[in-house]
């Protein structure tokens, strides 16, 4: 239930952020299948349909929720799970974790295939953009690969955590080429400059166009950290290694376990999912 909450609210955050309060209101619910859970959402372009994530055991969908109406659709994906690229439902999604938005197309990380899927929303066609090498993927690794996914149209790039190994990574979207951003592979909580800085299952982004910067939920960490996407200097933006709910000053306060992450449309706030504590909202 708890992440029924979270998929609206931080959607809602995200596009009504000049709003000095807000009011949560139930506009749809997913399955009452346990087993099926909502992951991440984003709005279109035009506002009109919120996408989301769907997940479920060894398969995935792709949402779409009318805000005008509150029908709920299939956009892409079946209940079949597998990494068949398609048009809509032909194509194939295993516990999509992460959507976004950039004009058209959509974004998704796809966490069992270990892949960066794209979703071009005016003909539906699914589309792997780049796939953890084949060898290299293990049970071991399925569903903790890529995680938290970021856009940045500006310098044609994805910015995406990698849980299992702790880092955060860019995919240029031209050559479609993976490579290193930040963290060296190892967990802990360094600060410093690219691989120097290390974290601890990183899981939500949020990249600021107007620092060149994104926002990283360190979850194991219960830390928000900050990458300099220029000179890739990581430093921590909010948060202790004392791990609790407190408020107060960025470095001071506290969190547990934060997850899901988005800034709002001004890039003045940035709102935290945190699991811990039976779920609540935090705002940075």
């Amino acid at each position: 239930m708890y992440w029924r909450i979270f998929l609206f609210l931080c959607a809602y955050l995200q596009a009504c952020h000049a709003s000095p309060s807000y009011f949560l209101t139930l506009v749809a619910t997913t399955s009452d299948n346990a087993a099926i859970q909502p992951n991440s959402a984003a709005y279109t372009s035009d506002g009109k349909t919120l996408l989301y994530a769907e997940a479920g055991i060894g398969f995935g969908r792709i949402m779409g929720l009318d805000v005008a109406t509150s029908r709920v659709q299939v956009v892409a994906g079946s209940s079949s799970g597998g990494e068949s690229d398609g048009i809509g439902t032909q194509a194939q999604f295993n516990q999509p974790r992460t959507v976004r938005v950039n004009g058209t197309v959509a974004y998704i990380t796809d966490s069992i295939s270990c892949s960066i899927r794209q979703l071009d929303l005016l003909t539906l066609q699914v589309t792997t953009l780049y796939r953890y090498p084949y060898p290299l993927v293990s049970q071991q690794i399925q569903g903790k690969c890529y995680w938290g996914l970021a856009v940045d149209s500006a310098n044609n790039r994805l910015y995406v955590s990698c849980a299992y190994n702790s880092t955060i990574m860019q995919l240029d979207l031209t050559t479609r080429t993976m490579s290193v951003l930040a963290g060296d592979g190892n967990v802990g909580s360094k600060n410093g400059r690219g691989t120097a800085a290390t974290f601890y299952t990183p899981q939500g982004i949020a990249y600021s166009s107007k620092q060149s910067a994104i926002y990283v939920s360190d979850y194991q960490n219960s830390l928000i950290r900050k990458i300099e996407v220029n000179t890739r200097e990581v430093t921590t933006a909010a948060g202790s290694l004392s791990v609790g709910c407190a408020d107060g000053p960025a470095t001071s306060a506290q969190f547990l376990y934060p997850k899901g992450l988005v800034m709002d449309l001004q890039e003045s706030k940035i709102y935290v999912a945190q699991e811990g504590s039976n779920g609540t909202v935090r705002q940075l």
